[in-house]
């Protein structure tokens, strides 16, 4: 089979849309690939179509092509998809399932565990669903911590968020529960767990929290 059977270049001019933030021609591009015979060639099609609705911030039209490339393949990548964009469609059952079921496979060469559940808590805090935010942010608080090191560069090489991120979020989700003084004890927690860099960092934002 040549290449070009492979990957209908149609495709390729979709992905390349989509990086170019060309959404509506990578929707128009992949149409009339998602009943195509070969399955690779339709899976294709629907996770590019799911992600340029997703991209557009159409949510509830991403999910069911995500959804459907997600139980084809049963990849971190693509049940993470699902996980992201059922959460900011409102869909909390769902998104939490297939974050689980990304989290379990954990095997990604393109997104590290610490930053899905970096990811997936933006996810829940753009819904206000901060109770499960704070979840997300408990598993990244014990990563650091068994860490040590908070060098950005150390923490970037093994897809790590950069702690200053992390505590960003937590600022606001601690904030937005009105649990300013639980934020304060989480961050002395953390503090105690980290080097004197991360100590330092921790509390100029733990300041933020009244």
């Amino acid at each position: 089979m040549s290449p070009k059977e492979s990957h209908p270049p149609e495709l390729d001019d979709a992905e390349e849309a989509i990086e170019a933030s060309n959404f509506d021609d990578a929707i128009e591009g992949a149409k009339s690939f998602l009943n195509a015979d070969r399955l690779s060639v339709r899976q294709r099609a629907k996770r590019l179509t799911g992600l340029a609705h997703y991209h557009k911030g159409e949510y509830q039209e991403a999910v069911p092509y995500l959804r459907a490339v997600a139980e084809s393949e049963e990849s971190t990548d693509a049940w993470f998809n699902l996980a992201t964009s059922a959460t900011q469609a409102e869909e909390v059952s769902t998104g939490l399932e297939a974050f689980r079921r990304a989290t379990d496979l954990n095997d990604s060469d393109r997104l590290a565990l610490p930053q899905m559940h970096f990811n997936f808590a933006k996810a829940l805090v753009d819904i206000s669903e901060y109770e499960r935010a704070l979840e997300r942010l408990n598993w990244l608080g014990g990563a650091y911590a068994e860490l040590g090191i908070t060098d950005d560069t150390f923490l970037r090489l093994r897809g790590v968020p950069f702690l200053s991120k992390t505590l960003e979020l937590a600022v606001e989700v601690f904030t937005e529960l009105d649990r300013g003084a639980d934020g304060r004890t989480w961050m002395d927690s953390l503090a105690s767990e980290v080097d004197d860099r991360g100590s330092e960092e921790i509390d100029q934002f733990r300041q933020e929290l009244s």
